[in-house]
């Protein structure tokens, strides 16, 4: 039987990569904005605010299921390595 590639690198180096794009949006501009009421009134402030907080929102939401994603590939990633080693040893 054909050993499976050995791609675990691959996936360490794209939970890694994943990891960083949810940290990275988690940190992003926007994710911290906040309105300065000095400068913001009325429906301007009100449009503005309502923008802001959509934006937020997907913005954190990608940022979680970035890291879902790389969480969600370790069981993969682990179960890939117990495959070729046990594969390894029966040879």
């Amino acid at each position: 039987m054909p050993q499976l590639p050995d791609i675990a690198d691959d996936l360490s180096d794209i939970m890694s990569d994943l990891q960083g794009i949810g940290g990275g949006l988690s940190d992003a501009q926007i994710v911290q904005q906040t309105v300065p009421p000095e400068v913001w009134k009325g429906a301007s402030a009100h449009a503005y605010t309502q923008e802001l907080e959509t934006l937020k929102n997907k913005v954190s939401t990608l940022s979680g299921k970035a890291y879902a994603c790389a969480q969600d590939l370790q069981p993969f990633r682990d179960k890939l390595s117990g495959i070729r080693h046990k594969n390894y040893l029966a040879k």
